[in-house]
């Protein structure tokens, strides 16, 4: 496969990753409001570490420390 056969498709790749990007700061801003409503703290830093460890036990080829940068 040619150079820019793979540009191709990573270019794809990059517009899916927005795409859910996008979704995921529309769900975090829903979030963010309910938990102001119940006046919660907005930042949660042991469910931020739940996620990111939960992110690396799925993954076969990202490591921890390469999901929290």
């Amino acid at each position: 496969m040619s150079l820019d056969a793979y540009r191709i498709q990573i270019d794809k790749i990059d517009d899916q990753i927005l795409e859910l990007f996008e979704k995921r700061k529309l769900i975090s801003r829903m979030v963010q409001k309910i938990k102001k409503k119940k006046g919660l703290e907005l930042d949660d830093t042991e469910r931020e570490n739940d996620i990111l460890n939960r992110l690396s036990n799925k993954s076969r080829k990202l490591k921890r420390e390469d999901l929290d940068q």
